[in-house]
């Protein structure tokens, strides 16, 4: 099992000052262990919580580098520190220790694409075009159970990766975020992508997309030339399950012409 898909911790229940360590030997009171590794150290104050304050320990590390040296046992003890033996408030009794260990999947993203109108990925050289409010969403899976990822999505100018800023974040099977596109200069080219993260862990960042920016509306509004709808009053004309053929003219602007259907 990769060791940062999994946790181990250390529970014990109790207060004070006091540390926990991996020792030598089993302790007792006529030969009190000798410290071979500290694994923590915590000041819980005079235990004021009742019933008691939980010591909580990450043991992952210590326990895979004991699987390592294909060790079968590995111990670990709490006591006070030294400082804080004379202390009456620091004195508590413990609870036996557990061991407990959970696992994490890591979530994933993929399906990257522009929305409202839908348009791909896209290449670095095949980017779709976009500009003002623009929409990205993603699909986030998790294979864990009762896991609810958060994706969050990030955009930065082509040729400076250094400047990938976050936009924004969402959350469900298919979050969608918009950033406001405005402030890129027509032709720029963007990269985006996002990335999944669970309670415990963060995914891998999602495939590299691409996206053109074009602020600017053509010069003359597109003509928009039916040749079966061609009525503008009720009932119109066509119909129903007819198909329709709508030719539009740019009018001679030569500027990127974009269509979005709408029914």
């Amino acid at each position: 099992m990769d060791r940062r898909d999994q946790g181990r911790r250390l529970r014990g229940r109790g207060a004070g000052r006091g540390v926990a360590y991996r020792p030598g030997h089993r302790p007792d009171h006529l030969a009190p262990a000798k410290d071979l590794e500290l694994v923590a150290q915590r000041n819980l104050g005079k235990g004021v919580v009742c019933p008691g304050a939980y010591l909580t320990v990450e043991a992952a590390d210590l326990v895979s580098a004991a699987l390592a040296r294909r060790e079968k046992t590995i111990t670990f003890g709490v006591r006070l520190a030294a400082s804080a033996e004379s202390d009456p408030n620091a004195w508590r009794s413990l609870r036996p220790l557990n061991l407990s260990m959970s696992t994490n999947h890591l979530p994933t993203v993929s399906g990257l694409r522009l929305r409202y109108p839908d348009r791909p990925c896209g290449t670095i050289t095949d980017a779709p075009v976009a500009g003002g409010l623009a929409y990205f969403t993603a699909n986030t899976a998790d294979a864990d159970p009762s896991s609810y990822p958060t994706t969050t999505f990030a955009i930065w100018p082509v040729d400076k990766p250094e400047e990938r800023t976050p936009i924004g974040s969402g959350s469900g099977a298919t979050p969608v975020v918009s950033t406001n596109l405005r402030s890129y200069a027509d032709g720029t080219v963007l990269a985006w992508s996002a990335q999944a993260a669970d309670y415990d862990d963060q995914g891998e960042w999602g495939e590299t997309c691409y996206l053109r920016i074009d602020n600017t509306a053509p010069a003359a509004e597109p003509a928009i030339l039916p040749r079966k709808y061609v009525e503008t009053e009720y009932p119109g004309s066509g119909g129903s399950g007819v198909a329709g053929v709508f030719v539009l003219d740019r009018l001679e602007d030569q500027a990127d012409l974009g269509q979005r259907r709408a029914g």
